[in-house]
């Protein structure tokens, strides 16, 4: 049976990205700029890793898409409950506006990564203009927060450069994995529900954190059992398997055109993105291990 540990050239790529990229979401100095602009501190913490207060976090990472509604940055980010990302976006708005929040963001994942993985100056700007050279020649449509990244001006500053190529590549497999399971007919409750359990992580260990009610959670894995994908006991079943590795290979072939430009240059990008990733987990800047990709590292 295929399972998510073929490690893909594609998911390779994603795996080294994944925590130099996403460790927007947990960084202090990210927490720090929010709470000037007057949102909340970090309410919590997973060991040494805080986790961002829930309005900063979709308003940040949605002001790539301007000062729309909640609507819209609900829609771009898929997998969560809109009745509660609506609200939290609203509440950002009467805080801050697009470009204020957004440069708090960037800064703030620049300044981490900079403190805990310190990447060497050079190295970090090769990587990077190779991931900016492989992004140009990927397609917006239907990619929202790639599209809003790709309008923004990129850093010269080699760091700062880093972290936009990276950030801009992972929102781009996001929006792509959103327009693949929807064409497979999942909800955004069961495309959750079934990539957790892909992933080897218990029943609802990311899904149950995205503001869906036990009701809806419960409902839609009925609604998985009824298709065939999942046993009573929150497995999958074969054809569970089969058709979230599907998904994710549908996944990997829509990076492919950016495979094709980083080349034979993609060992060198990975091995040096994975040392400045491992130095970010590390230091407890990303929840590990319970993230995508963990097959790869």
């Amino acid at each position: 049976m295929v399972t998510a540990s073929v490690p893909t050239p594609a998911r390779l790529l994603a795996a080294a990205i994944e925590p130099v990229a996403g460790q927007a979401q947990f960084a202090a100095e990210c927490h720090r700029n929010y709470e000037a602009l007057g949102f909340g501190p970090s309410p919590a913490s997973v060991g040494a890793t805080r986790l961002p207060d829930r309005s900063a976090y979709f308003t940040a990472r949605g002001s790539v898409l301007g000062q729309v509604p909640g609507t819209v940055v609900a829609a771009a980010f898929g997998v969560f409950n809109p009745a509660v990302v609506v609200p939290l976006v609203e509440e950002g708005w009467t805080r801050t506006d697009a470009g204020t929040i957004w440069a708090a963001r960037q800064a703030g994942a620049v300044a981490q990564l900079r403190r805990l993985a310190d990447p060497d100056p050079q190295a970090a700007l090769a990587v990077a203009d190779v991931l900016l050279e492989a992004a140009a020649v990927l397609p917006l449509a239907g990619r929202a927060l790639f599209a809003g990244q790709r309008a923004l001006d990129v850093p010269d500053e080699p760091v700062a450069r880093l972290w936009r190529a990276t950030d801009l590549l992972r929102e781009y497999r996001g929006d792509s994995h959103i327009l693949v399971w929807a064409a497979e007919g999942l909800d955004a409750v069961e495309a959750g529900l079934i990539g957790d359990l892909y992933w080897g992580l218990a029943p609802r260990a990311h899904t149950g954190g995205r503001g869906w009610t036990a009701e809806q959670l419960a409902a839609g894995e009925q609604r998985l059992r009824e298709r065939g994908l999942l046993l009573g006991d929150d497995t999958l079943t074969v054809a569970g398997t089969a058709l979230r590795e599907a998904i994710e290979a549908r996944t990997d072939a829509l990076i492919e055109p950016a495979l094709a430009v980083i080349g034979p240059r993609l060992d060198e990008v990975v091995g040096t993105l994975g040392p400045w990733g491992d130095a970010v987990v590390a230091g407890g800047g990303y929840l590990s291990p319970a993230v995508r990709f963990t097959f790869a590292r």
